[in-house]
Formats: C-alpha cells, structure tokens, sequence
C-alpha cells in the first residue's frame, strides 16, 4: 500500500489538492486507522483480522502520503537561502521520532496495554492536523490580501 502511495497516487493528487489539502487527509487517514485498530478486539481469527487490516490499510495510506507530501510541502514553506537547514531540520526531527518511537510505544504497550501506543500516536497527530490547518488558512489570507 504504502509504496504504491507513494509512487503511483501522490503525484497524481499533489496538481489536484495541493500538498496542504493532501497533509490533511493524509493525516485524518492515519488517525482514523490508528483509532480503529485500537478500538476493535484483537484476535487472529476472522472477522477481527480483517478488520485489522482494514485499519492498518488506512495508516498504511495515511503515512505514505503524509511522508511524501510533507517533503514537498515543509520545501514551499522555506525561503530559498534557508531551505536546505529547513529540510535538514525536517529529516533530523523525522528520524528522532523514528529511533525514539518505539522505544516509548514498547514501554506503553508494556505498561498501559496494546492498545495505548495506537492512542498515544492519534493524539500525536491531531496537533499535525491543526497545524497543517493553521499555516494552509495563513496562506490563503497572505495570497487573498495580494491579489
């Protein structure tokens, strides 16, 4: 899912949406796939299974777009003179939530359940969401005021 995501259907999106739109959906996909595989019983057999699947297909998307929009997206934001230290920067806090991420996921799984890592990061990307919202209707206002 994830490579097909992001080879096949972000391009195509991206001149349709633009990156902000397509953060936003991406986003709300992650949250909503995070949620419901938190919230249905786990259990190797059908239906649970399938209905994991479906969650974790909503992630799969979710992520896919939101990590290859965002690239794009976090590039536009930046000034020409600061857009490498932006993008660096960019990649550098990625790669810190990646190595310290599951760290802390294993210590909530361990300690509060299975379920409270899928928790922990739906409310991690609902700030995302409102921040993608904020700087999107920032832009809409500066580009409304030039014209």
């Amino acid at each position: 899912v994830v490579m097909v995501t992001q080879m096949f259907i972000v391009g195509k999106l991206v001149p349709l949406f633009g990156e902000g739109r397509l953060l936003q959906f991406a986003t709300c996909s992650y949250i909503f796939g995070l949620v419901f595989m938190a919230i249905v019983p786990f259990t190797t057999e059908p239906p649970s299974w399938w209905l994991l699947v479906f969650g974790i297909s909503f992630t799969a998307l979710g992520g896919a777009m939101f990590n290859t929009a965002s690239t794009s997206w976090v590039s536009k934001q930046a000034g020409d003179s600061e857009r490498g230290a932006v993008l660096g920067l960019f990649q550098s806090a990625g790669w810190l939530g990646r190595s310290v991420g599951p760290t802390v996921s294993g210590l909530m799984f361990q300690t509060l359940g299975p379920n409270a890592p899928l928790f922990a990061g739906a409310l991690l990307m609902a700030p995302v969401f409102l921040i993608v919202t904020l700087i999107r209707r920032r832009h809409a206002a500066s580009e409304a005021a030039e014209r």
